[in-house]
């Protein structure tokens, strides 16, 4: 029986004794290029049919009662562990395509603790993310500048959130991580010369700062700080994430999001819009080319709970020093493509992709790849060595 969306009823309403909505089929198929190291269906408790061949396969093919959702958890074996794709076009025998792909395990959540989380519904989400949190503070390190907005349109309600959001960021920054404040309006200005040990002492310390400040540092001009932080040198081990807070437009907003974007492979950008004023453009895209996240506090609204996603955001384990060694050969063994590069900072949730354009070389029988990176989480330096010669066709 098939119906329009917006015919089928709240499940949580569904009478069961109504003939229409009884004994609903489901069928899922989940597909994977390695096995499945954990999958569950903890709302029914049906386990699937599993098979494999050249993709590992869960289906379920079942009739249920629609009065709850159908929750199924997988995930596949060894995510975290490189896999790599060699493929001759369809169409141009000479063209291949050569790939590297993998997301590094950066936290210690399994999928049991996880699923625990999740089965609770939306409190259970809050939860996770604040547990994530709490992890990521024991084990993540880094270095925090706060870029605040103090023009002169910041003045009441939103420089009192700003206090508010700030004093909320740096309460709960890890364990091992630097800090800073860096002022601007019309000029800018650093709380401190260099980023600060978080500690009790420096932690009451900036808080009495900050309840001190005021707008009052004239107009809205953001690149020449961006452009001091960015020139500002990196504490090695600690990776370098901003957040600015500002209320305002600026007359040069691409400018802006370009140079965030110039170097968002050494320097993460978070932002967040004060008041009913903030310009929805400017704020999204500097997150967006800082590889963060942005969100907006309206006027009179509590930072609360959208201060813990955006630290869930900022802050981060790591992968750094990212190399690789790839080289192709020939049928007769001979080298045919070489390649040595490097990559910037890798966070977590993020995938490493990278791809090798082999255009017109007729004859490639294998690949090798060597990749070289240290992993925050584990602090230790990793190499992997790949070898791939099964071809896959392009589709």
């Amino acid at each position: 029986m098939k119906r329009p969306v917006d015919e089928v009823p709240d499940i949580q309403n569904v009478d069961l004794q109504h003939s229409d909505y009884k004994d609903w089929k489901v069928e899922i198929k989940i597909k994977a290029d390695r096995p499945f190291s954990y999958i569950n269906n903890p709302s029914h408790s049906i386990k699937p049919e599993l098979s494999n061949g050249s993709l590992y396969k869960a289906i379920w093919n079942v009739t249920i009662t629609p009065n709850k959702n159908f929750v199924v958890y997988f995930r596949a074996d060894s995510l975290e562990q490189p896999s790599t794709i060699l493929a001759v076009h369809p169409s141009y025998p000479d063209d291949h395509v050569f790939l590297i792909n993998f997301v590094p395990q950066l936290n210690k959540l399994d999928a049991l603790k996880a699923e625990k989380f999740l089965f609770r519904g939306e409190e259970g989400f809050l939860a996770l993310k604040n547990h994530a949190l709490e992890e990521d503070k024991e084990t993540a390190k880094g270095e925090f500048i706060f870029v605040i907005d103090r023009s002169s349109s910041m003045e009441g309600q939103r420089i009192e959130n700003l206090k508010k959001a700030l004093e909320k960021f740096l309460t709960n920054l890890p364990q091992d991580s630097l800090f800073n404040i860096l002022s601007f309006g019309s000029s800018y200005e650093f709380y401190q010369p260099q980023s600060l040990q978080f500690n009790p002492q420096n932690l009451q310390e900036a808080i009495a700062w900050i309840q001190g400040i005021d707008a009052d540092m004239g107009g809205t001009e953001i690149l020449p700080a961006l452009k001091e932080i960015t020139s500002v040198p990196q504490v090695q081990g600690y990776p370098r994430t901003v957040m600015v807070l500002t209320d305002g437009d600026v007359f040069n907003p691409s400018e802006v999001i370009s140079h965030v974007r110039k170097h968002s492979d050494k320097v993460r950008v978070c932002s967040i819009g004060i008041g009913h004023g903030a310009s929805e453009y400017l704020v999204k895209n500097i997150a967006k080319a800082g590889r963060c996240t942005s969100e907006f506090v309206l006027d009179g609204e509590d930072i609360g709970e959208k201060a813990i996603y955006m630290l869930k955001a900022a802050i981060s384990q790591y992968l750094e020093n990212i190399e690789f060694d790839i080289e192709c050969f020939n049928s007769s063994k001979k080298s045919v493509y070489k390649e040595e590069s490097n990559q910037g900072l890798l966070l977590k949730d993020e995938p490493l992709k990278k791809w090798v354009d082999l255009t017109n070389i007729s004859d490639v029988d294998y690949c090798e790849a060597k990749i070289g990176y240290y992993n925050s989480l584990k602090k230790e330096n990793v190499t992997e060595k790949l070898r791939v010669e099964d071809f896959k066709q392009l589709r």
